[in-house]
């Protein structure tokens, strides 16, 4: 599924959870946030933040 988004050329904010090297899969993000957790308030964090955007 991200492998589509990324095909549309659009940009897209790839949220990685846990393990910061899947980053490393989707060169074609134009914006990645590591939380280095799948919580519900390390979730909520991105989410406050990219409103903030």
């Amino acid at each position: 599924m991200i492998k589509s988004l990324l095909s549309l050329e659009k940009p897209v904010v790839l949220i990685v959870t846990c393990n910061p090297l899947d980053a490393t899969l989707f060169p074609n993000a134009s914006s990645i946030v590591t939380t280095f957790s799948p919580t519900v308030s390390s979730l909520q964090a991105v989410c406050n933040q990219l409103k903030d955007k």
